[in-house]
């Protein structure tokens, strides 16, 4: 099936509810409760202190940590940051995503220079602040 978020997250908990066609199957509920949503700006690219100049605008969003992106501690799929969690970000159509990389909020070792995670295979790196790039913007719920 296809589920659709048709709103920002509150934090409340969700229950998406599968109901089989044919009547015969068991439904099945499947509750969680969100702790973080993301925004992006489309297309637009900027440096790093315009990404972070421009999550800082909209109120209560900033720009994510690495780990609220990824975890770093298992590069696989698990609960918690948004491409450990969801995946891909290539595969969701109405996100609006279209850069497929994002600025971390987190310095890198050297001086002007921040982490960036690339979306659609949960990679990260380091980047100069002055180069452009993509970005979301992270809300703790």
């Amino acid at each position: 099936g296809v589920v659709t978020f048709t709103d920002k997250g509150t934090g409340s908990k969700v229950t998406i509810t599968g109901t089989p066609i044919s009547g015969e199957e068991n439904i099945i509920e499947y509750s969680f409760k969100l702790s973080g949503w993301f925004i992006n700006n489309g297309s637009t690219t900027m440096n790093w202190s315009g990404a972070n100049t421009y999550c800082s605008s909209q109120p209560g969003y900033s720009l994510p940590t690495v780990e609220q992106i990824i975890n770093t501690n298992n590069n696989i799929r698990s609960t918690g940051a948004l491409w450990s969690e969801w995946g891909n970000m290539k595969n969701y159509s109405g996100t609006g995503l279209t850069n497929i990389s994002s600025w971390a909020l987190d310095p890198a070792n050297s001086a002007g220079s921040h982490y960036y995670v690339v979306l659609s295979d949960g990679r990260y790196g380091t980047q100069v602040d002055f180069a452009t790039g993509g970005m979301i913007c992270h809300k703790s719920l």
